[in-house]
């Protein structure tokens, strides 16, 4: 049976956000804000985060499995292979951190684009697709 939870045994349903209060906390410049979920259901969750006022996707370890080290082994195997991996169609994965709340992430480049599902949607057939890209 698999460990129920997600990140930190609490589901997460918007946006972590920065202001409280109509203050703006005082964040140092190396820190993400404005951590947007994108998926916490599975052994990994994935992030939308800012850091510097650039996007970047952060991938790490659901709470419920913190502490098996067949996922730590993964979630760094992984970060070792992308980091290697260079091409235009790739995301690039660009360094580990441990983020406060969240734990060792890997850090990616995030692109704005519109989801596979929405893309395939409009253009019905691959004939169609083909033509309006």
């Amino acid at each position: 049976m698999q460990p129920k939870g997600g990140i930190n045994d609490k589901n997460i349903s918007g946006c972590a956000s920065v202001i409280t209060s109509g203050i703006v906390n005082s964040i140092p410049d190396d820190m993400f804000t404005n951590i947007c979920p994108i998926s916490t259901d599975g052994v990994f969750f994935i992030l939308k985060a800012k850091k510097n006022n650039k996007w970047y996707i952060l991938k790490g370890i659901n709470h419920a499995y913190k502490n098996i080290t067949l996922y730590e082994i993964i979630l760094q195997r992984e970060f070792e292979v992308g980091n290697q991996l260079s091409h235009n169609n790739i995301t690039n994965t660009l360094y580990l951190d441990e983020v406060e709340g969240y734990g060792k992430v890997i850090v990616m480049e995030y692109i704005d684009g519109a989801a596979l599902c929405r893309l395939f949607s409009r253009n019905s057939t691959p004939t169609q697709r083909k033509t309006k890209s």
